[in-house]
């Protein structure tokens, strides 16, 4: 999936984020990870979730202007099928809202 905004300030190294997926009222998974840290794992991550830059290095600030990310997520054969809702809220380094972002997905 790829996750266009802008950046308003700069952002800063400490910035998290807070995950959640749920199927149906079941919550499946419920992180909070650090955006640099999950941006410089990016694709070679072995995880099932992964968040990439399209442009810029991930070990340095984000730069105040247009920001584009690429999201994957990877589904086992035990994943129910059905509708997923994910909610991914960010925050900067002083705990200030950086984003909200919602989306549902239906795998059957």
């Amino acid at each position: 999936m790829l996750i266009k905004g802008t950046a308003n300030e700069q952002i800063e190294n400490g910035a998290y984020l807070k995950v959640t997926v749920k199927y149906g009222l079941i919550k499946l998974r419920n992180e909070t990870c650090d955006l640099f840290k999950k941006l410089s794992d990016g694709a070679a991550s072995q995880g099932n979730w992964t968040l990439a830059l399209v442009q810029g290095d991930a070990s340095k600030p984000i730069p105040k202007g247009e920001v584009q990310l690429v999201s994957t997520m990877k589904l086992t054969e035990r994943t129910p099928k059905g509708e997923f809702t994910v909610s991914v809220s960010g925050y900067t380094v002083d705990d200030y809202s950086l984003l909200d972002l919602q989306f549902t997905f239906d795998n059957r």
